[in-house]
């Protein structure tokens, strides 16, 4: 299986991809040690605050010596120099809050997910012309469950 799809698989039988930012790299390693403890292999950090990309590729060195089965993605990401800047810092997946282009091409460019968020069915099928195996339905609490 490539890896690709087995990224996606982890998440889809994981059942949830936890998501979070801490302003602190100590809090947020130790959150990763957490939710890895409790059987998770599939986290998404949140690319929020100025300390984001600094945290991240601290975490990235942590599991890649400490806990080398868990994939570590970003979200967030609004811009295309955003996706690349997490994609040199060894992001395993991509996650924006909309549908942005941009992203796709370069998560396409290294072979990792790519989960747009989108909300209108046209939004959806913009997706999977553009390669998303997976979507966010965002934002959920306007959609809400049913949806």
């Amino acid at each position: 299986m490539d890896r690709e799809k087995e990224i996606l698989k982890v998440i889809v039988e994981q059942g949830v991809l936890p998501l979070y930012f801490h302003e602190d790299p100590d809090t947020s390693i130790r959150f990763l040690e957490a939710l890895h403890s409790a059987g998770v292999q599939a986290v998404e950090y949140a690319n929020r605050g100025e300390s984001a990309l600094r945290n991240f590729e601290k975490m990235r060195k942590y599991c890649d010596s400490d806990l080398p089965d868990l994939y570590l993605g970003i979200g967030t990401i609004k811009r295309d120099e955003d996706a690349h800047r997490y994609v040199d810092a060894g992001s395993d997946f991509l996650v924006c809050p909309g549908l942005v282009e941009g992203a796709a091409a370069v998560a396409k460019s290294v072979s990792i997910p790519w989960i747009p968020g989108c909300m209108t069915p046209t939004e959806i099928i913009r997706a999977e012309v553009l390669g998303a195996k997976m979507v966010k339905l965002y934002p959920l609490n306007t959609l809400g469950p049913a949806y």
